[in-house]
């Protein structure tokens, strides 16, 4: 036979095994398509055969499946019928058979229909980011679903995984911090690791990547910050215990830079390392998704998959307006990776202004968001204070630790603005969701931020609406909490 009449055969034993067992109906229905038929009136058999299934819980007889046709197509389903009924097969016996061809037929028709989808959106010219989705969820199509655990017939499977769970776990060669994370980062998750700003985030992953290398774990490093080569000096630093500052500059530092590397690279049982720069601001984790899967394609399978970082990261998928929700999101898809390539996912995050100011336990989304309103004013080192949006390259700045100065800037995403104003005359614009320390708890405009709060201010600073370490929001008794025009 060619491969059309098997294609035309499989469909009507499809088709006949739905009509005969309602197991294998529930399982079919629930996965293909009725444009994964060939066949039309395979298709409309198949349709129509699903949602009457969803909606009286059994199989339709014949005769209601032809009469819901329309007239002029009834004399084609009944033909169809015909055929299917001429086939001869025993589902008792070749349950398992026609399950295995069926799932695969599914695969290859959930693959051909998304090939063809998207050659019609390049055509159109629309959005080609949607080809990965369709190529990705057909990949994904199978009849085999997965029961999840059987607690109790599964037992002695399960508590070995669990005590074998420090072979699992990647370390960070930190003894301490390998001591306080429980042996390593398991595998199904994302870590962050959170400071201030300049609090040598990007420095950490570095140093754990390094160690984790020299130990035979293969390390990918995605970095939306920094080039690719200038990541790898960070490497050269580490590895050689050399000055990074100086290793390049004197002949015979590069001599015995070399020279180090050359020792380490030449080791036995060495990790590999690899280091893939993407664009800061516009990368999201399918563009890591892209990425990965060629390292996998080459055989080359990651131990722990590193990002840095994340505030640089865009979401994958459209969020909610405001950066809590925009950050929330991107952490669920790093985390999402890890399920996908069945390793842990490491990356790092800036603490916003109030961050730096809370306990361990209260550190969330909102204390890594930013909040700054563009129009917010900064200490030049001219002497000079101007507008955040107004700051360019090469300026230096008023930081946490002294002046700073701005290497790079990026465009804000637009987002409602509130302002807020002390009874001492004092503004603070910010967004709803932006949350403050008060003397009634954790509070946002959104969840009730209110006239008469106390605003939690730094012990340094002298005001005279200071009270108990807070400044109290109060004018005139007027609503000053309010969108900003």
């Amino acid at each position: 036979m060619n491969d059309r009449l098997d294609s035309n055969f499989l469909e009507k034993l499809i088709i006949k095994g739905m009509l005969i067992d309602k197991r294998f109906l529930a399982i079919v229905s629930s996965v293909y398509k009725p444009e994964y038929f060939d066949n039309s009136s395979a298709s409309s058999v198949f349709e129509f055969t699903s949602n009457y299934l969803e909606e009286y819980n059994t199989i339709p007889e014949e005769q209601a499946i032809v009469n819901s046709m329309k007239d002029n197509d009834r004399q084609e389903i009944r033909d169809f019928f015909s055929d299917v009924n001429a086939v001869d097969f025993d589902m008792t016996k070749s349950y398992d058979y026609l399950f295995d061809q069926t799932n695969k037929y599914l695969k290859e028709q959930a693959i051909k229909k998304a090939i063809m989808e998207s050659v019609d959106i390049i055509d159109k010219k629309s959005d080609t980011e949607s080809i990965r989705e369709k190529i990705e969820e057909a990949l994904s199509k199978d009849l085999k679903i997965d029961l999840g655990l059987k607690y109790f017939e599964d037992l002695g499977e399960r508590l070995r995984r669990i005590f074998s769970a420090s072979d699992i776990r990647v370390p960070t060669y930190f003894p301490v911090l390998d001591e306080f994370i429980a042996g390593g980062f398991p595998p199904f998750t994302l870590s962050l690791l959170v400071a201030r700003i300049h609090g040598f985030k990007s420095n950490m992953l570095a140093n754990i990547a390094a160690r984790q290398v020299l130990h035979g774990k293969n390390v990918v490093l995605m970095t939306l910050e920094m080039a690719q080569d200038a990541f790898a000096q960070r490497f050269d630093s580490i590895l050689s215990l050399m000055d990074i500052n100086r290793m390049y500059l004197e002949g015979g530092n590069r001599g015995k830079l070399f020279k180090s590397l050359k020792n380490i690279r030449d080791t036995e049982n060495r990790g590999e390392l690899f280091i893939k720069q993407f664009p800061t601001g516009d990368a999201s984790v399918r563009d890591f998704k892209t990425y990965l899967r060629e390292l996998q394609i080459r055989g080359i399978k990651p131990d722990i998959l590193m990002a840095d970082y994340i505030n640089l990261m865009k979401a994958a998928s459209k969020t909610g307006e405001g950066m809590y929700s925009s950050i929330k999101r991107i952490s669920e898809e790093l985390r999402s990776l890890s399920f996908e390539f069945e390793v842990p996912v490491v990356s790092v995050s800036q603490l916003n202004r109030e961050g730096t100011f809370v306990g361990f336990q209260e550190l969330d989304y909102n204390y890594i968001a930013e909040c700054l309103e563009p129009s917010s004013k900064v200490n030049k080192k001219d002497g000079s204070i101007v507008a955040l949006n107004t700051i360019k390259v090469g300026d230096r700045i008023k930081g946490s630790k002294g002046f700073v100065t701005i290497k790079r800037v990026f465009p804000h995403k637009k987002k409602i603005s509130y302002k807020i104003k002390t009874k001492s005359g004092k503004e603070i614009i910010c967004s709803g969701d932006h949350e403050f320390p008060t003397n009634e708890g954790i509070k946002s405009i959104k969840n009730g931020l209110k006239i008469g709060n106390f605003l939690k201010s730094r012990n340094f600073c002298i005001n005279k609406d200071k009270v108990g370490g807070h400044r109290r929001i109060f004018i005139d008794g007027k609503n000053n909490i309010k969108k900003d025009e």
